[in-house]
């Protein structure tokens, strides 16, 4: 507990910046992703988060109604687990593509 409190102590002024720089992206833009802000559209990360945990509770639509990229991404693990099956356990996502 005590490193922790070192830790926040150490980096304060970091942590203090990244608070006001969300704080003002989500005011003034209304988002705080900086690809959006730049670009004005979604970033292929937007999204990922949600869509994985729609994806396990087995709403594939709602998935990718958060990202599109969704479905790559589910390739590209199926792709990876096909060469490491001895990897995939009950406990993760990978048995979900493994089967």
């Amino acid at each position: 507990m005590n490193k922790l409190i070192k830790d926040i102590k150490n980096n304060l002024i970091v942590i203090i910046f990244i608070i006001i720089y969300f704080a003002l992206t989500k005011i003034i833009f209304g988002y705080s992703c900086i690809f959006r802000i730049l670009f004005h559209i979604k970033c292929p990360g937007c999204g990922l988060t949600r869509a994985f945990k729609s994806l396990l509770k087995g709403d594939i639509i709602k998935a990718m109604h958060y990202n599109y990229s969704i479905i790559f991404w589910l390739i590209l693990l199926k792709a990876s687990t096909n060469e490491h099956k001895a990897a995939c356990s009950s406990e993760s996502l990978v048995l979900l593509v493994c089967m």
